[in-house]
């Protein structure tokens, strides 16, 4: 890695300052304009249904626990499941006495802070230049597709090919990815710190960095294990290629897999024996998360995916100097330096090499979102990333190419700034949505009081049923288990919901009602707004229940055995 100036150190911590301050925007104007009789729950329109999964097990950490189970389902399970993020969010939000939520956004700054400093180290193993270095840095900062375009142009299909993923899949852009989860972000920063240690490893040769790389790997299998499948294709890709070149392969190849396969081992197997002894997550593992077509991701990727096929194709088919830097030096205020073809020339500063770690990342994440898994979609995890710097290497060779046409370095910033908008898109949904104040992002404060009840007087392994939503919440804040609250960690939740709408139909026997109390051993009976939209059923009518809690909104029920 060739030497990082303070200058760019400053330059790294202030961008990434105002871009994470720009991410706290939406959620402190969504708590700041709260009614008084209405809670913020502190979540984004996207995926609020998987990140209070999320706070569930910190809950379960913050009461105590080292080892989880899935509080989303009325099915008894052993605590087998452990997670070393969501373990340490409970554990400080007990040390602290801080709202999960709140250290839920503390985490969330602070890894999307370590994300986008590691993400600049790895720059900077690839490009020598500062230039090319910062223009990767802004791609990976505020870079999307052309969704929010197709959208305004009402080109959208859900149904259909035209479905950009910078629209829906957080997982594919750096700004969502911080702007989201904790999880997003620790996982994508583990995955590049291995990268770079592995770099670290091919370049001086000492065992220790995979060993480092090992350890890494394993707590990246601990957080979040469909990562594993992300990690190894590139770095066996570059292994291979570096071996042919250097006839090296044991050094170049067997040593580092080996070492790291030992190290993965321990966590790939806990994860399998996890599967084999709970159904539950065999059902969360099968539910599908598909990837769309190709077009959609070329589309979610837009000018960043044309620039970065333009900069793969010239790490590829061009004759590349080695040990150059691709810029003058930093105080000279020239631009990069140009080889025989006028463009920049391309070197990380300790030889070509490396640039083929972000191609071989890229085309691996290409075969690895279309392999028969049910979770494809998860595994375009981090590759905006590489896909930003083969972009920066694209986008300053064709500039330069158009440089006698016009003012390259103003199409660069041109090009950066139509970026932009699917991210912009994102904060002013959540805003528009937020000033609304409307459920499920936001609670009365009755509702809060009866979800406080059952948390203070009922045990964490009660179960309650309540509509789809509140059972989405209820885990989270209360710690209770549901008998329905995720589309896929609710075990047969399609079969669920038609039993939950049976429930509540006004015409249904009680004989149908007992059945249902009886069999899926539910404790208590959440009655609120929501309930109430199900149907005409009346609780104060039932036999089977007695009424324990009640405020304006709604009423708590114990079932009566």
């Amino acid at each position: 890695m060739k030497e990082i100036s303070k200058d760019e150190f400053k330059f790294v911590i202030k961008w990434s300052v105002l871009i994470l301050a720009i991410t706290c925007i939406p959620y402190l104007y969504g708590y700041l304009s709260a009614p008084s009789k209405l809670s913020f729950i502190g979540l984004s329109v996207c995926n609020s249904a998987d990140f209070n999964t999320y706070l569930a097990w910190a809950r379960q950490a913050k009461e105590g626990e080292l080892l989880f189970k899935c509080q989303y389902t009325s099915e008894e399970q052993k605590r087998i499941f452990f997670n070393p993020l969501f373990l340490s969010l409970g554990v400080i939000s007990r040390v602290t006495s801080l709202p999960l939520i709140g250290v839920f956004h503390i985490f969330r700054i602070i890894s999307g802070f370590f994300l986008l400093f590691i993400s600049y180290l790895f720059i900077s193993f690839i490009i020598s230049d500062k230039h090319i270095r910062r223009v990767a840095f802004f791609l990976i900062l505020v870079s999307s597709g052309f969704g929010a375009y197709l959208y305004v142009l009402r080109l959208v299909n859900p149904q259909g090919s035209l479905l950009p993923i910078d629209l829906w899949v957080p997982e594919a852009i750096t700004f969502w990815t911080i702007y989201l989860s904790p999880l997003f972000s620790i996982s994508s920063a583990l995955i590049l710190t291995i990268f770079l240690l592995m770099l670290k490893f091919f370049k001086d040769g000492k065992i220790k960095f995979v060993l480092y790389a090992g350890l890494i790997l394993l707590a990246l299998g601990s957080i979040h294990p469909y990562d594993l499948f992300i990690v190894y294709p590139p770095l066996l890709f570059y292994s291979l290629y570096l071996s042919f070149k250097n006839k090296s392969f044991f050094k170049g190849l067997l040593l580092p897999f080996l070492t790291l396969f030992l190290f993965s081992l321990p966590i790939v197997l806990y994860n399998y024996w996890c599967l084999q002894e709970n159904p539950i997550f065999q059902d969360w593992l099968s539910a599908p998360r598909l990837s769309p077509s190709p077009l959609s991701y070329i589309l979610g990727y837009g000018f960043v995916f044309i620039f970065a096929l333009l900069g793969g194709i010239r790490v590829l088919i061009l004759k590349l100097v080695p040990d150059s830097d691709w810029g003058a030096a930093p105080d000279s205020g020239r631009g990069p330096v140009l080889n025989s073809d006028g463009g920049p020339v391309l070197s990380s500063g300790r030889g070509k090499d490396t640039q083929y770690l972000p191609l071989f990342w890229v085309l691996s994440s290409a075969c690895l979102i279309y392999l028969p898994l049910s979770f494809q979609r998860k595994l375009i995890e981090g590759v905006h990333i590489p896909l930003c710097i083969l972009a920066a290497e694209g986008l300053f060779w064709g500039a330069k190419k158009l440089k006698r046409l016009l003012d390259y370095q103003r199409l660069i910033r041109i090009i950066i700034i139509l970026t932009i908008f699917s991210n912009l898109a994102v904060i002013a949904t959540d805003l528009k949505v937020f000033r609304m104040h409307s459920f499920p992002y936001y609670l009365s404060k009755c509702e809060i009081s009866a979800m406080d009840y059952l948390k203070d007087n009922t045990s964490s392994s009660s179960v309650v049923l309540c509509s789809y939503h509140l059972g989405n919440f209820l885990p989270a804040r209360s710690g209770n288990r549901v008998f329905l609250g995720h589309y896929d960690q609710t075990l047969n939740s399609k079969e669920k919901e038609r039993i939950l709408r049976k429930f509540f139909n006004q015409e249904v026997g009680e004989r149908f009602r007992e059945k249902v109390l009886k069999e899926y051993n539910i404790g208590y009976l959440y009655y609120g707004k929501q309930e109430k939209a199900l149907g005409g059923f009346n609780p104060d009518k039932c036999l089977l229940l007695a009424r324990v809690y009640e405020n304006e909104e709604v009423g708590i029920y114990k079932i009566v055995r």
